[in-house]
């Protein structure tokens, strides 16, 4: 089984305050048993931090309808490999995402 390290996981909470959100990379863990990476796809991570997202947010039927999960929720994007990942559940101090299958391409 390949396993992903996350290389690059970029907030954008699109919030209106001054300071933005604000996590270390040791606080994004695999959400089953809160360890470190590397992280498996098809996973889901968790993101502890500050200031996350403006308010809380879970998935909804309506977030499902089209078949697919929302890469933005309540003005939050998670960013892996410069893809945007699934999200699961957005708040001020954690982000519930699915990791993606990501596609590595030979040089």
């Amino acid at each position: 089984m390949f396993r992903y390290w996350l290389a690059l996981a970029i907030l954008c909470a699109g919030t209106a305050r001054a300071a933005g959100p604000s996590y270390a990379a040791s606080s994004i863990v695999n959400a089953s048993n809160y360890t470190i990476g590397p992280f498996a796809p098809n996973s889901v991570i968790s993101i502890f931090g500050a200031g996350l997202a403006r308010s809380t947010q879970s998935l909804s039927a309506d977030d499902v309808k089209s078949g697919f999960l929302p890469t933005e929720m309540n003005g939050v994007h998670v960013y892996v490999e410069n893809q945007p990942t699934p999200l699961l559940f957005v708040s001020d101090g954690q982000i519930n995402f699915l990791m993606p299958s990501l596609q590595i391409q030979a040089p």
